[in-house]
């Protein structure tokens, strides 16, 4: 290692000239990163709905869409109304009272059943299908110039609306997120620091390494939204520590009387194994993430251990060179510690025995509520426009394509939907059409809405919120109905808002089981290999673990349900980057072990550590806190709440818990780990 370290002290010219050139290089990246807000699209390509999504887009496009409500209308103004609607670019069709009925006479003489899809308590609704899909650009603009019509006075929802709202929150929070949790960092890292120029160093490597991340996404094709939004704030948080452990060896290298560069060689030297090690458990969590089917978790997970990585090179080349160039600024600026060190803290907590046996007997409680939250599904989306309408209810279209040609069977599948209770409405080509008129007959637009190559689409609008146990029941009685009238296989698709959360559901209720299971293992692996020891390791993964299940338990206590997209995430972030706090104090535990007794060496341990870790852990909590006031979509704030939370309860339980567990298993991990060279007690007593 200390070969290496001269290599990267001399060569500290040439490396800052490649990060300069890598960092232009991100920069001119990034405009071209393509980010993705349809979270449909990461659903395995087995599922019904990504068979669906292939079927449509073959036969009909998969064409955005969304409706339009206004008070007070009739139906002149309705029909001119209309017009400008369709004069709109972006704007494929737009159905409304008039497409099924003749509006020339009285409202009164019409059918009830067809009237009310349209017009109800003095509200009249128009269809609105677009040429492009949801999350296109093209249809936010058009989305946007429905919102400016009729003075403003006009509520636009539905599917397309909503991916609007995504996209423009999670583009306008980060600017907002960044400007409130960097004042925060830096108060933190001063605070941790002993030298005022020690903080912007910090942010400028990981600033470094977040630009590089963000720039190569371009070659990723496209990135989740939540990754876009999130995995620069967290890969600041999780791999700060590694800059910070860094200068503090510096810091004493330089305070033995060596010169700059001797202390840099001897600090990178020394603290090589302990920041690899400390990075390679925080990867092997992220990791883990990439063996979900969902693939939100490989998107997210292969970013941010990118990002690990890329910080893990510039502090170990960068930070170097830099700390040389500003030696002089380093000692100008250096001042006395400001936090305490702790001592007599340290002290209490390892005499507070109590904490062992009262997490334990709290942790069956916790694990048992943990896995009884009230889950969510969906990411969620900022839906200021997504409310109940009192005439039209909720908008959460299904759309269903059935076998095309068999007129009678398709109407009596209609008939049937019809009845069924939440379905507010069944559109199709036999709702708008005589069944008497020759099909061949209609206009071509009528045809294109509604028949494909093979099969006839019918949209069923359901009067239900799209998660929902109304909603979850509704989407069941159709999937029957339409069995039982087309019961060859693969004959009928499904696909809406409603059917994608069910398929979520489906398939990250397996993943969890698999990323929880490789998390474990991996983190272990690395602890094991790090410390040499076969007990060590589950001490460590039951402390962090521990605080994971404390984590998650909360929100079932408190009534509040949980996305399980970020229930599951979050498990594998939280022991990934916060296991970081327990290797650290074993191994300051274990380094005094061989000088001291048990208890003598714990408290040691928690001294010497307190200051990082609870640095750390204030840094990611500050980041994960943040996320979760700032960010208006649901899925991101929970991400966020969680995350911090969890970065709390960490480091509570690796100060008092932990410590506490090594006491009680000394002789166990004497047994059980090679060459472990501890002090023997009685003659640790004698002494």
């Amino acid at each position: 290692m200390e070969r290496l370290a001269r290599a990267i002290v001399a060569w500290r010219k040439p490396i800052f000239v490649v990060f300069i050139v890598a960092s232009l290089a991100a920069l001119a990246l990034l405009p071209s990163v393509v980010i993705n807000y349809d979270q449909s699209a990461y659903l395995p390509s087995d599922m019904p709905t990504r068979r669906a999504m292939d079927v449509m887009e073959r036969e009909f496009g998969l064409h955005g869409s969304t409706e339009v409500i206004v008070n007070g209308m009739d139906i002149a103004a309705a029909r001119r109304l209309r017009s400008e609607m369709s004069a709109i670019e972006g704007v494929r069709s737009v159905v409304w009272l008039g497409d099924v009925v003749d509006v020339n006479q009285p409202v009164a003489l019409l059918l009830p059943r067809d009237v009310a899809q349209f017009l109800a308590g003095g509200a009249m609704r128009f269809h609105i299908s677009f040429t492009a899909g949801d999350h296109s650009p093209a249809t936010g603009r058009a989305v946007d110039a429905l919102r400016r019509l009729n003075g403003a006075d006009i509520l636009v929802r539905g599917p397309a609306v909503d991916a609007l709202n995504l996209r423009k929150t999670a583009t306008s929070e980060i600017a907002t997120i960044i400007a409130l949790v960097l004042p925060v960092f830096l108060a933190i890292l001063f605070l941790a620091t002993s030298a005022w120029v020690e903080p912007l160093l910090f942010c400028l490597i990981i600033g470094v390494s977040i630009l590089i991340n963000m720039g190569t996404n371009a070659f990723l094709g496209s990135v989740s939204f939540i990754t876009h939004t999130t995995a620069g704030l967290l890969q600041f948080a999780v791999t700060m520590d590694y800059a910070i452990f860094l200068l503090h060896r510096f810091s004493e290298e330089r305070s033995k009387g060596q010169c700059v560069e001797g202390a840099m060689t001897k600090a990178l030297s020394g603290s090589f194994a302990t920041v690899t090690a400390s990075s390679l458990t925080t990867i092997a969590g992220f990791v883990a993430l990439m063996f979900m089917r969902y693939g939100l978790g490989p998107d997210l997970g292969f970013v941010l251990a990118k990002g690990v990585g890329l910080s893990l090179i510039a502090v170990l080349t960068l930070l170097p060179a830099l700390v040389i160039f500003c030696a002089t600024w380093i000692e100008r600026t250096h001042h006395a510690p400001l936090l305490p060190a702790g001592i007599g803290w340290a002290r209490r907590v390892v005499k507070m025995r109590l904490i062992l046996p009262l997490v334990l007997l709290m942790l069956p409680l916790a694990f048992v509520a943990q896995g009884a939250n009230d889950f969510l599904y969906g990411e969620g989306t900022p839906a200021d426009e997504a409310t109940r309408h009192p005439q039209f209810g909720w908008h959460n279209p299904i759309a269903l394509l059935v076998p095309k040609g068999d007129i009678p069977r398709e109407i009596a599948m209609v008939n049937a939907l019809r009845a069924q209770p939440n379905v507010r409405s069944v559109q199709g080509l036999a709702t708008i059409t005589d069944a008497y008129v020759p099909r061949a007959m209609l206009p071509e637009a009528v045809l294109g809405e509604f028949v494909g190559e093979r099969h006839t689409r019918v949209v069923i609008m359901l009067d239900t919120a799209v998660e929902s146990p109304a909603a979850t029941a509704a989407l069941a009685a159709i999937r029957r109905i339409a069995n039982e009238h087309y019961p060859e296989p693969d004959s009928t698709w499904l696909l809406g808002s409603t059917p994608a959360v069910n398929d979520i559901r489906a398939v990250v209720e397996h993943d969890f089981t698999v990323t929880n299971l490789v998390a474990i293992l991996a983190v272990g692996a690395v602890i094991a290999v790090t410390f040499r020891s076969l007990v060590l390791p589950l001490l460590l993964i039951l402390t962090i673990q521990a605080a994971i299940w404390l984590n998650m338990a909360i929100p079932y206590f408190t009534g509040s349900p949980l996305i399980f997209i970020g229930y599951m995430i979050v498990s594998a972030v939280q022991l990934g980057a916060t296991i970081d706090y327990a290797i650290l104090l074993t191994g300051r535990y274990t380094e005094f072990r061989r000088e001291m007794g048990v208890v003598e060496a714990a408290v040691k341990a928690v001294q010497a550590s307190l200051s990082s870790i609870v640095t750390s852990a204030a840094i990611l909590a500050a980041a994960g806190f943040t996320l979760g006031f700032v960010s208006g979509v649901p899925a991101i704030a929970a991400l966020g709440m969680l995350i911090g939370r969890g970065a709390v309860l960490s480091c509570l339980l690796v100060l008092t818990l932990l410590p506490q567990l090594l006491i009680v298993s000394d002789k166990l991990i004497q047994a059980t780990t090679y060459n472990h060279g501890f002090l023997n007690e009685r003659r640790a007593k004698a002494c």
